[in-house]
């Protein structure tokens, strides 16, 4: 039951990311995306240059 209840509640929130705000939503998730890939690349390079 509690896989079931986890999926439904996951299948919930990405209905809702769908209905909400389009605006807003996609703004955070862009702010996201850029976020990881700024921070992706540098602990890259302090790694090979370590």
């Amino acid at each position: 039951m509690e896989v079931s209840s986890s999926l439904s509640s996951f299948l919930l929130i990405i209905f809702y990311s769908l209905v909400l705000p389009f605006s807003l939503f996609s703004f955070i998730h862009f702010a996201l995306i850029f976020y990881l890939s700024l921070c992706i690349p540098i602990t890259v390079d302090t790694k090979t240059h370590i």
